[in-house]
C-alpha cells in the first residue's frame, strides 16, 4: 500500500474483468511495512487454514521484523498476530523468507550480527522445541525448502546455496546435505523461491533464466531439469499453477513472455494430463490421510468430457498397485477405498487423464474425501491455548488464559487441569478464568487448558507457572489445661501450617478475655491474672504468614453440676444427677459428698448416680456433687438435704427436694388363708420432721 501498510491482497483469478481485485486485509500499521525496492512482507507459508509471511521491513516498533498471519476462514488476521519471530536487524531486505514445513512455520531472515533460520509453532505460537534458531553465513539466498525422505515426507530444511546448500533437522540440528543436491541446484540465487511437488523439489535461478529440479526419491538432478526458460529475463518464481493442476508457472521481472507455465514432470507443455500431488491437496504435512476415500471430478461437470481415469504412483513415481488406468463413474467420482494409499510414506500422486475436455476459465476442480488424523490442525479442532497464567488462594488456585484460534468453529467451553492430583475446573466460552478448588495446601501446582468446539478438543496449553496455594493454619485441637493458684498452663499440639509455616500461637481465656502468646515451636503457655473461684474456658489460635487459624474449641472445667436428687435409707443415701457440660474436656469422674462428715463417694465419667455410706441415723445431711476432667474439679452443686432413716423405720423413701412432701406408710398384716392386706395411711410432713 502507499501508506506502507502490509497485509493480504484478494484477487480473483476467476474473472476477465480490468479490475481483478477482490479485497484488502491490513496485516500491519501504517509505516510498518517500508521498503524501498520490492517488498518487504516475504514468503507465502500455508499451515492449516492460515498463511504466514515475514514482515522484514526494519522497522522495530509495531509490527515491525515480525511474522504476520491471515486466517483464510475468517478472511481477517489471526488473533494474537504478529508474531516475534527473532529478526532484530534494522535494514529491510527482499530476500527474507518463510515457508511451511510439517506444520511449522520456517523463516530465514537477517539479524544484526549474520543471517539465522528459525521455527516458528503455530500451535504454540511460539519457536519450537528445540535448538531453534539456527546461524548461518549464508547471504540473500533463495527461498528454503523442505529435506524429504525417498516417500515425499518432511524430514527437514535446506538453503539452495551456491555450491553448498546447508540442512537441519526439523529440531534444529546439522544434517548432512544429499550429495547430489548441489550440482542439481546449479548456481542459485538471491531472490528467487522455491516449490515442492511430489518428491521434487523446484527452485528458480534469476541468474541463468531457469528453474532447477532435485528428486529425493532417486536422489538426483530431474530428467527434463534445469529447465530454461525462453524470452524472460530475471526469472524469480516458481510456484504450482492454480488453473492448470499439475503444471508449474514462472514470473520474471520482463521480457517478452514473463509468466509461462509448463508440465513439472516433462518440462514441456501443459496438455490434457493434470497431476495432483498429496501436498498440493493437503499442505499439512500432519494430516497426511489415514483412508482415501474417493476422488470426484467436480469441473468439467459429468457430460464435459469424453472420457476421465486416474493413474496414481506413490509420491516417487512407484505405480501403486491396481492404481492405473481407473475411469470414474457417470458422476465423475472414483473411489479410493479398494487402494492401499495410507501405507507408511505413501502420499500418492494422482494423474488425471480427460478426452476432449470442455475446461472453464477457472480450470478443472477436483474434490477428494478422506479421513485425517486427530491433530487440530485436521480435524477443525481448536488450537491449543497459550501458557495460562495462576494465582494460588487458600486451598484452590484461579487460572486464566488468552482465546485460541478456534480453528473455524467457535470455541465453546475451556477444561483447567490440575497436576499432581488431576483436579479439573470446566467454564463456557466466553470465559477465560476458571477457578480449580479443592487443592493442598503447601503442594506445588501447574496447570494446563483444552478449548473445545464442536469440531473436538485441542491439545493441552503448555503448564503453568508453577504454584504453591497457602491458607491460614488448621483449626488446633482442643488444649489441656492444669489449672494453678491465679493461672493456668495451658498446652496443644501443632495443627496443619496451611501450606505456610506457623510463627506463633495465641490462648485466651473467657470470662476476661485474658491472653499469652508464644512463638513457634512452643505449644505451651501459662496464662496468668486468673481469679481463684472463677470457672475458666480456654482457646489457642494458631498464625502464619497468611493470618489466624479459627480458635481451637474451647476447655475448662466441667460445667456445675445441677441440683442432685437423693434417695436415703438406713446408713446410706443413692445420689443422682445429670451430666453437666464437660466445656471441651471429657468428665472423667463424679465426688459426692455429704456434710456434716464429709463422707464420700466417686463415680466414673458416665455414671449419674453413686451411693454414699456410712451415714448416721437421724441425721439431716446435704448432698453435692462435683465433676472432674483433665482441667480439674467443676465448682459443687447445690445441696440436697435429706435425713437418714433409722433402720426398721416405717419411713422407706424420703426425698428433702420439697418444703413438703406426701409420705406413704405401709404396715403389712399377715391374715388367714395366706392372703396379704396392705394398710395404707398417707399424710404430709415437713422437713422439719425428716
Amino acid at each position: 500500500m502507499t501508506d506502507n501498510t502490509g497485509g493480504v491482497l484478494c484477487v480473483d483469478i476467476t474473472t476477465s474483468a480490468s479490475n481483478p481485485y477482490c479485497g484488502f486485509t491490513a496485516l500491519t500499521g501504517a509505516g510498518e511495512a517500508v521498503l524501498g525496492f520490492g517488498s518487504s512482507v516475504d514468503g507465502q507459508a500455508i499451515v492449516g487454514q492460515k498463511m504466514y509471511a515475514l514482515n522484514a521491513s526494519g522497522t522495530t516498533t509495531g509490527a515491525g521484523n515480525k511474522l504476520l498471519c491471515f486466517d483464510q476462514v475468517t478472511k481477517a488476521a489471526c488473533a494474537g498476530q504478529p508474531y516475534a519471530i527473532g529478526r532484530d536487524s534494522t535494514s529491510a531486505s527482499s530476500f527474507d523468507w518463510t515457508v511451511g514445513i510439517a506444520g511449522k512455520v520456517f523463516a530465514y531472515y537477517q539479524t544484526t550480527s549474520a543471517y539465522a533460520v528459525n521455527c516458528f509453532d503455530p500451535a504454540t505460537k511460539a519457536i519450537c522445541a528445540g535448538t531453534w534458531p539456527q546461524t548461518t553465513a549464508a547471504a540473500n539466498t533463495a527461498q528454503p525448502f523442505p529435506m524429504l525422505d525417498a516417500n515425499g515426507d518432511p524430514t527437514g530444511i535446506c538453503l539452495p546455496v551456491q555450491g553448498a546448500a546447508p540442512c537441519w533437522s526439523l529440531t534444529g540440528g546439522s544434517v548432512a546435505t544429499p550429495a547430489a543436491l548441489n550440482s542439481a541446484l546449479g548456481s542459485g540465487g538471491s531472490w528467487e523461491n522455491s516449490t515442492t511437488f511430489g518428491t521434487r523439489i523446484y527452485v528458480a535461478n534469476g541468474g541463468t533464466n531457469s528453474i532447477s529440479c532435485y528428486d529425493f526419491a532417486t536422489g538426483a538432478g530431474c530428467q527434463n531439469f534445469p529447465k530454461n526458460i525462453q524470452n524472460a529475463n530475471l526469472v524469480y518464481t516458481v510456484q504450482p499453477d492454480p488453473v492448470r493442476i499439475g503444471c508449474l508457472w514462472t514470473n520474471a521481472d520482463n521480457g517478452a513472455s514473463q509468466i509461462q507455465n509448463f508440465d513439472a514432470y516433462t518440462g514441456g507443455s501443459c496438455g490434457n494430463t493434470i497431476r495432483v500431488s498429496t501436498d498440493m491437496i493437503i499442505p499439512q504435512g500432519q494430516c497426511t490421510p489415514t483412508a482415501w476415500k474417493s476422488v470426484t471430478v467436480v469441473d468439467p461437470a459429468p457430460g464435459g468430457y469424453q472420457a476421465a481415469k486416474f493413474d496414481i504412483t506413490r509420491a516417487n513415481g512407484v505405480a501403486v498397485p491396481g492404481g492405473s488406468s481407473l475411469a470414474v463413474n457417470a458422476q465423475g467420482t472414483l473411489n479410493l477405498s479398494g487402494l492401499d494409499l495410507s501405507s507408511t510414506g505413501m502420499r500418492p500422486l494422482f494423474a488425471l487423464s480427460m478426452t476432449s475436455p470442455t475446461l472453464n476459465p477457472a480450470g478443472i476442480k477436483l474434490s477428494f474425501a478422506w479421513e485425517s488424523p486427530s491433530d487440530p490442525v485436521c480435524t477443525g479442532a481448536p488450537y491449543a491455548p497459550g501458557k495460562p497464567t495462576v494465582q494460588g488462594g487458600d486451598g484452590q488456585a484461579v487460572v486464566s488464559w488468552t482465546p485460541p484460534s478456534d480453528n473455524g468453529s467457535p470455541i465453546t467451553k475451556y477444561t483447567v487441569t490440575a497436576q499432581p492430583g488431576g483436579k479439573t475446573c470446566t467454564v463456557n466460552a466466553p470465559a477465560t478464568t476458571c477457578t480449580v478448588t479443592g487443592l493442598d495446601n503447601g503442594t506445588a501446582y501447574t496447570f494446563t487448558v483444552v478449548a473445545t468446539n464442536a469440531k473436538g478438543t485441542s491439545g493441552p496449553s503448555p503448564a503453568s507457572s508453577s504454584v504453591v496455594p497457602l491458607g491460614v493454619p488448621g483449626q488446633v485441637g482442643t488444649p489441656t489445661v492444669q489449672m494453678g493458684d491465679g493461672q493456668a498452663v495451658v498446652s496443644w499440639t501443632a495443627p496443619s501450617d496451611g501450606g505456610s509455616p506457623i510463627i506463633g500461637y495465641t490462648v485466651t481465656a473467657q470470662p476476661g478475655g485474658k491472653t499469652c502468646t508464644v512463638n513457634a515451636p512452643t505449644m505451651t503457655c501459662t496464662i496468668t491474672g486468673l481469679d481463684n473461684g472463677t470457672a475458666y474456658t480456654f482457646t489457642v489460635s494458631a498464625t502464619n504468614a497468611k493470618g489466624s487459624s479459627k480458635p481451637s474449641a474451647a476447655v475448662g472445667l466441667p460445667g456445675q453440676v445441677g441440683k442432685p436428687t437423693v434417695k436415703a435409707t438406713a446408713g446410706q443415701a443413692v445420689v443422682s444427677w445429670t451430666a453437666p457440660s464437660d466445656n471441651g474436656s471429657p468428665i472423667i469422674g463424679y465426688t459426692v459428698t455429704a456434710q456434716p462428715g464429709g463422707k464420700t463417694c466417686t463415680a466414673s465419667g458416665s455414671a449419674t448416680s453413686c451411693t454414699i455410706t456410712g451415714l448416721d441415723s437421724g441425721t439431716a445431711y446435704g448432698f453435692t456433687v462435683a465433676a472432674t476432667n483433665a482441667v480439674g474439679d467443676s465448682q459443687p452443686s447445690l445441696a440436697t438435704v435429706a435425713t437418714i432413716p433409722a433402720a426398721g423405720s416405717s419411713k422407706l423413701a424420703l426425698t428433702g427436694t420439697a418444703s413438703s412432701m406426701i409420705m406413704t406408710i405401709g404396715v403389712a398384716l399377715l391374715l388367714f388363708g395366706g392372703a396379704l392386706l396392705v394398710i395404707v395411711r398417707r399424710r404430709r410432713v415437713s422437713d422439719a420432721e425428716l
